[in-house]
């Protein structure tokens, strides 16, 4: 579904809705359903953090040979054989990883009720895991390394990297803010995403072969644009508003208050209050299907 590869660097997957990587559909390698691969060396500095993933056999994500990630807050549904896999990949190793403060809930195509983490053996890998909650350890209690699946060689006891910043969730809240606020949501959820919301809260649905396994595409309706003369993404009224020239589409690019954010993305993020409203009192998911092994 989405991946960085080689020498990228500073690149945030943040809010999304990963699901539904088709499994036996039309990859030349054949079975094939994927969440998020991070490698296959030398991507720094990559954040994965209040992400929701879910239907995707592997890749959860995956960050291997030489990256540097974090992992934090997210939610990974119905994996197949593989959660969130850190470590070596094809005789490439020295990864560096915080894996914090995620939930991992199996499902019906989940094998074995099989952890939700997995350290790939690796000479030189680091791997920081801390607060996650799934099989091996439904309650944040105990070893963290209960979580995990796989070599302990890689494990450290403080962060393998120097943290982003990131505000971190307490992993007892991540669910249901993951569940409520990751995704597209302005003026509301599609069917698909809400369907796939629904199927992690209630523990159903499947990995699945075909978008018309689950009922085809979804059916949009056309909204109606506001006038915008010069075609820059920004409503004529809106640049009116802030001086800008409705008339001129070089200003989309260009940074009216100096913050780092064009004008075009100050529009963007205008459309959606931040940061959301969250109220839900700190819970463990009731049907969060566990192993106590």
């Amino acid at each position: 579904n989405a991946s960085t590869w080689r020498q990228v660097r500073d690149v945030t997957f943040q809010w999304c809705i990963i699901s539904e990587g088709l499994q036996n559909s039309i990859h030349p390698e054949g079975a094939h359903s994927m969440g998020l691969l991070i490698g296959r060396n030398l991507s720094k500095q990559i954040s994965v953090h209040h992400t929701l993933f879910a239907h995707n056999y592997a890749r959860n994500p995956v960050a291997q040979g030489a990256t540097e990630v974090e992992v934090i807050n997210n939610v990974v549904y119905n994996w197949g054989n593989r959660g969130t896999e850190i470590g070596e990949e094809q005789g490439i190793a020295n990864s560096r990883a915080n894996v914090i403060g995620n939930v991992y809930k199996p499902g019906v195509n989940t094998v074995n009720n099989q952890k939700g983490i997995f350290s790939k053996p690796g000479t030189g890998s680091l791997i920081y895991v801390k607060d996650n909650l799934g099989p091996g350890r439904p309650l944040n209690s105990g070893d963290d390394w209960l979580a995990v699946w796989g070599n302990t060689a890689s494990r450290v006891n403080s962060p393998a990297l120097t943290p982003s910043g990131i505000s971190i969730t307490p992993v007892e809240e991540a669910f249901d803010m993951v569940l409520d606020f990751a995704g597209a949501l302005a003026p509301q959820r599609d069917a698909v995403d809400a369907r796939v919301v629904g199927e992690v809260r209630s523990g159903s649905g499947q990995i699945i072969d075909s978008q018309n396994d689950v009922g085809g595409w979804p059916l949009l309706a056309a909204g109606i644009p506001l006038p915008d003369s010069d075609r820059d993404g920004m409503p004529d009224d809106w640049e009116l508003l802030r001086g800008l020239n409705p008339n001129d589409p070089a200003d989309g690019p260009g940074d009216l208050d100096g913050d780092g954010y064009t004008n075009v993305e100050e529009y963007l993020n205008s459309l959606i209050p931040w940061p959301p409203s969250f109220s839900s009192p700190p819970a463990v998911p009731g049907n969060l299907r566990v192993s106590g092994e």
